[in-house]
């Protein structure tokens, strides 16, 4: 994924399966970051609004994922 961020720049897709990777190797705080640059460059993207709001439970900040979550589920 590294290769293809490097050759594509901002690559939504590759951005976020970096994320998806840092989240199954339970690196959190990464996973969030590559979620945020997904946002950046496409706002709308469901899977990393979700990834983004899961990433900040598991850091323990419910009160900021909950009203991100409730986008994501009444989209």
């Amino acid at each position: 994924v590294d290769q293809v961020l490097k050759m594509s720049g901002n690559h939504a897709p590759a951005l976020y399966q970096r994320g998806v990777q840092f989240e199954l190797n339970m690196e959190y705080q990464k996973a969030l970051i590559s979620y945020d640059m997904v946002l950046e460059v496409e706002p709308n993207h469901l899977a990393a609004r979700a990834g983004k709001a899961w990433m900040l439970f598991n850091l323990g900040k419910a009160e900021a994922a909950f009203p991100i979550m409730k986008s994501v589920v009444e989209e």
